[in-house]
């Protein structure tokens, strides 16, 4: 993918996540998930096998379908987990042909976001998929347990589910090896705990 084209698609999704009130599906959050991204190419020194740039752009769409839904409260933001992966093989192929695409490049795009949702909490996982797939699961699934989103969680939730949460989520991190697509990044994650080092950019 050439720079031009990413650079438009980076245009469009930042227009659109500027719209979402959702801080789990903002900005911010897709801007992590692109830093997490390029964290584990250069981990697992990927960088002769993938396009950065088409990777890049899977991270930018990859919410893009529910960003703005209405998460009003616990149930609706559950509910818009759910059906994430329905909405994204149904609609997502429409938003690439915004673009100015190849069918490779579409068809790489539709499956690593089609396919990206759910492994936390469900260990939906891509182990035996194309790496543009398993490197954006990953990029996600490390934002999920990342101590911006705690923070986010503390200030949506009341004090009963943050104390509920903040354990879920302590658990998740130490197990985080078995949500992920290339578990040898949890032996780079301090044992399994995110690393602020690693993660605060």
């Amino acid at each position: 993918m050439d720079t031009k084209t990413l650079e438009i698609i980076k245009n469009y999704s930042i227009k659109e996540y500027s719209k979402s009130v959702d801080k789990f599906h903002d900005l911010k959050h897709i801007e992590r998930v692109v830093k997490n991204a390029s964290w584990i190419v250069r981990k697992l020194k990927m960088e002769d096998l993938i396009d950065i740039n088409l990777l890049n752009a899977s991270c930018y769409l990859h919410d893009i379908l529910i960003a703005n839904r209405n998460a009003k409260n616990n149930f609706s933001q559950l509910y818009n987990n759910l059906i994430e992966r329905s909405l994204n093989r149904k609609y997502m192929m429409k938003i690439l042909d915004f673009f100015d695409l190849d069918t490779k490049e579409k068809q790489i795009l539709s499956v690593a976001i089609i396919n990206h949702p759910n492994s936390i909490p469900f260990r939906i996982l891509n182990r035996q998929g194309d790496l543009y797939t398993k490197i954006l699961q990953d990029a996600d699934s490390l934002d999920y347990i990342s101590l911006n989103r705690q923070q986010n969680l503390i200030e949506e939730k009341g004090k009963l589910l943050n104390q509920i949460a903040n354990k879920y989520i302590f658990w998740i991190r130490k197990n985080i090896k078995k949500y992920l697509n290339f578990p040898e990044l949890a032996f780079r994650l301090n044992g399994g705990l995110i690393s602020a080092e690693d993660f605060e950019f």
